[in-house]
């Protein structure tokens, strides 16, 4: 570096230190590499369509005329061409900051550092007798400068973190950085300055992506299988609609709002893309590249490559592809029953809890059957980096699966490659092994701590109990702002938070009803878990079947008036629940139907099963212009939707899907339309009616959980009743919530009696008396009341009999609470005044 420095200098400018800074300045080649990222959720979306719309027809053309890997790789990078053409013409790009920082330094910072430049100046030019005093004039006026740029940059941070919004945002991104800029590579090199930028990045590529031992290639023959059907507009936007808007693009810098508004205008582009790559079974090799960001491991050293998780970024069009093979792929797997039954991580329905649960049962089988037991517990290390492509291959031949799935997924995993970017440029490999981590996690404290908690918490111990408090104490304390001696109990009231063991306790008896199907101990709950609503998961029909966009509308239809037209409505009030349909031919009602529900179902049951029976009797009906009008748009949703969880609404669902002549319409409901408001009556009557039959039907999973929720508050309630500690809230808040009481840390302080107060000081030995500086005990109600020195914050003195009333209004009254507001803001910072002198 030293024969590279073109010219270097000591510059005037202060600095927080006794140096000067020296500028040098390096005459090199290296440069700073990103690539690029456009403003795409700021608009000028109609002005990039304009910019793409040259370009439509060729890349039809190319699509439609690839006839093998070559053709359609060639199309690819055409699209990606075109597509980042016109998107420099229509978006700004980002700036790469890695790293912001407050923005505390001022224009008056740049003025005090002119003078101070000024005063340095002068003293040096200064006669010999008035150049000491100058420089030590000059040396204090830096002192003072040198503090308020330490004060700015500390309320800076202040500030600059207290209006953060989102808790992984910029402040986070400044302070805990742990992606790996190009330019700090050099530290992934064992310390050593030896080499370029380049080959440091080659080195890590291959330590982080090895390649196989041995790369024999499988030589077993698939069985022939059929292809599968092309993708339908349907799924393929059903896809691109659930894309997230904050994912970060691949190298090409195309991110999912771009790919969202290219199918939402020109839909064929991506229609014509994907069916021909699946007509191909070919994979594009432009989209198989990855961007790869380093992330350090807390607590690994920064030095070796293996304490950094790769974070592969890959193109937006290849993640939708593959998002569309990956749910075909689900779907042939499961119907073919190809998976494991011991499996149950990465599969819809399954959880953690009940592979915890399977393993506590056999372990129970085998040591009531006087079996030994041993219990192995395998974590395999980088295994997404060492996954073997080859077993991969294996698998997918053994699976039945269309040939053409089968191909495509095999020819995904050849030409692979990876980049790292660096100032020289970015350096490439070949990836024949594993699988980049692409996926992010977020995490609360109470979600970590429930993790099986059904295996450990369905009955929690007293030691359990007690651990779990310990655990949960500091987030109460930092919530509330009270003093460390503050009852757990009481600020779990407060805050309307629930002891954790509770919570916990109530997500094991959810867990254990709803996904293990575990009845509950009779002294708790007589639900059987048979009549609970079973959550329905995978697909109902092939991925590839959706309605007609025809057949669903959620636009009023109040104004269809021919054909035929069946109105259904739910209804629930305190003596039931009912649903109905009637059938309305022109003016006439030629059918009714209607049912009563208990009042543990909800009113969606009610409005989707009279869609059903509405759908049901349609069917049966001659083949007919017919409409169902339904004036719920939650359950023509649900209808619609080919993975509901609602296994009322799949049944909705296919026969829709096998009957195309049958359209469901939405229709403002009491709106004054004939069939709405006789479906509207039969309804309430249903429900009101008590000897009118009632109708089982599973029960849902929100009235499990509101009586889980009560069950919890009950065991709180009964526990905030019979405890020792907090008796003084209990006094102001005898009934437990969920809602928090919304007072400051101030009112905090004052009626838990844990505060500023000489009283509480001295019980716990932090003050030699317990008497104020007026020659009373320093007790609260003494402040507020009857202090000589606070006479501008007192109200009226109740008797000692009353005392307890009095805290009661108090805490009722907001403007009593703001007085004790001021009143302690006046205690803590008016401290000595309140304390008597000791001499």
């Amino acid at each position: 570096m030293i024969g590279e420095i073109a010219n270097w200098e000591v510059l005037e400018e202060p600095s927080l230190s006794d140096h000067h800074y020296i500028e040098i300045t390096i005459d090199s080649s290296v440069k700073n590499c990103t690539f690029t990222r456009y403003k795409t959720r700021h608009g000028n979306h109609n002005i990039f369509l304009k910019n793409l719309k040259p370009y439509v027809n060729s890349l039809l053309r190319a699509f439609r005329n690839s006839q093998n890997e070559k053709d359609i790789n060639e199309a690819t990078n055409l699209l990606q061409n075109c597509v980042i053409e016109a998107c420099n013409k229509s978006y700004r790009t980002k700036n790469q900051n890695l790293s912001p920082t407050p923005n505390w330094y001022t224009q008056d910072f740049e003025i005090e550092k002119n003078r101070l430049k000024a005063l340095r100046r002068r003293a040096q030019r200064a006669p010999q007798d008035q150049r000491n005093a100058r420089f030590q004039f000059h040396k204090e006026e830096l002192k003072k400068y040198m503090r308020k740029v330490k004060t700015a940059k500390n309320s800076g941070w202040k500030s600059f973190c207290t209006i953060a919004t989102n808790p992984y945002g910029a402040h986070y991104k400044a302070a805990f950085r742990k992606a790996i800029k190009p330019a700090e590579l050099i530290a992934l090199n064992n310390q050593d300055p030896s080499g370029n930028h380049l080959k440091i990045a080659q080195d890590i590529l291959e330590k982080i992506f090895p390649h196989p031992a041995n790369s024999n290639s499988s030589t077993y023959i698939p069985p022939c299988t059929a292809n599968d059907c092309p993708f339908t507009k349907g799924e393929v936007a059903t896809v691109i609609h659930h894309l997230s808007k904050g994912k970060a693009p691949g190298p090409d810098g195309i991110d999912n709002i771009i790919i969202q508004q290219i199918f939402k205008k020109f839909p064929l582009i991506l229609m014509e893309l994907f069916n021909t790559c699946l007509k191909l079974a070919k994979f594009p090799d432009p989209l198989k590249v990855g961007n790869i960001i380093l992330f350090h491991k807390h607590g690994k050293s920064k030095t070796e490559a293996s304490s950094y998780r790769p974070i592969s970024l890959l193109p937006t069009i290849g993640k939708v592809l593959e998002k569309l093979l990956t749910q075909r792929l689900n779907f042939h797997l499961e119907k073919n029953n190809r998976l494991s039954n011991l499996q149950y991580g990465f599969r819809e329905g399954r959880s953690t809890e009940m592979a915890i649960t399977k393993l506590l049962d056999t372990i129970h089988k085998g040591k009531a059957s006087g079996d030994h037991v041993l219990v192995l517990s395998i974590d395999i290390k980088g295994a997404f980096d060492n996954i073997q492509h080859s077993a991969i291959s294996s698998y997918l031949d053994n699976s039945k699966c269309p040939a053409n799935i089968v191909n495509i997924f095999k020819n995904l995993l050849q030409n692979r490659k990876v980049i790292l970017n660096t100032c020289e440029g970015p350096a490439i490999r070949d990836q024949k092994q594993g699988c980049p981590q692409g996926t992010l996690y977020k995490t609360v404290t109470e979600r970590v701590l429930a993790h099986g908690a059904v295996a450990w918490c369905l009955e929690p111990t007293v030691r359990i109990a007690r651990k779990l408090s310990t655990i949960q104490r500091p987030f109460l304390l930092a919530i509330s702002g009270a003093y460390r001696t503050t009852s757990t109990a009481a600020l779990q009231v407060i805050l309307g938070i629930p002891p954790l063991h509770l919570q916990l306790q109530r997500e094991a008896r959810g867990t254990a009803l709803f996904r293990l199907r575990l009845p509950l101990s009779t002294n708790i709950s007589d639900i059987d878990p048979s009549e609970i609503e079973e959550k329905a998961t995978g697909w109902s029909t092939h991925p590839s079947e959706h309605l007609s966009p025809t057949q669903i509308s959620l636009d009023d239809g109040g104004n269809i008036n021919t054909g035929l037209r069946i109105y259904t409505d739910g209804s629930k009030t305190e003596r039931g629940l009912g649903a109905a349909f009637c059938v309305l031919t022109d003016v006439n009602i030629t059918h009714r139907w209607s049912v009563r529900l208990s009042l543990r179902n909800t009113i969606f049951q009610a409005e989707i099963l009279a869609l059903l029976k509405a759908v049901e009797h349609a069917v049966s009906l001659p083949t007919q212009q017919l409409t169902i009008l339904v004036d719920n748009q939650a359950s023509i949703n649900s209808a619609a939707n080919p993975k509901s969880h609602n296994s009322i609404a799949r049944k909705i669902f296919k026969l829709l899907h096998s009957h195309p002549h049958i359209r469901v319409s939405w229709i403002k409901a009491h709106a004054g339309y004939i069939g709405n408001e006789e479906a509207d009556r039969l309804a309430k009557e249903a429900a009101e009616t008590e000897n009118f039959p009632e109708t089982p039907l599973e029960l849902p999973k929100s009235f499990i959980k509101t009586f889980l929720r009560h069950k919890m508050l009950a065991t709180w309630q009964m526990a905030w009743d019979d405890g020792d500690t907090g008796r003084l809230i209990h006094n102001l808040i005898p009934k437990v919530s969920l809602h928090p009481i919304n007072w400051t840390r101030n009112e905090v302080l004052f009626f838990t009696g844990h505060g500023p107060f000489p009283s509480f000081l001295h019980r716990f030995n932090l003050a030699e008396t317990s008497f104020c500086s007026c020659g009373e005990i320093g007790t609260p109600i003494h402040y507020a009341t009857v202090c000589l020195l606070t006479t501008s914050y007192h109200m009226a003195p109740p008797s000692k009999q009353h005392q307890p009333i009095w805290f009661r209004r108090v805490a009722n009254n907001s403007t009593s609470r703001r007085k004790i507001h001021n009143l302690l803001h006046f205690l803590q910072r008016e401290t000595s005044l309140f304390r008597p002198d000791p001499n």
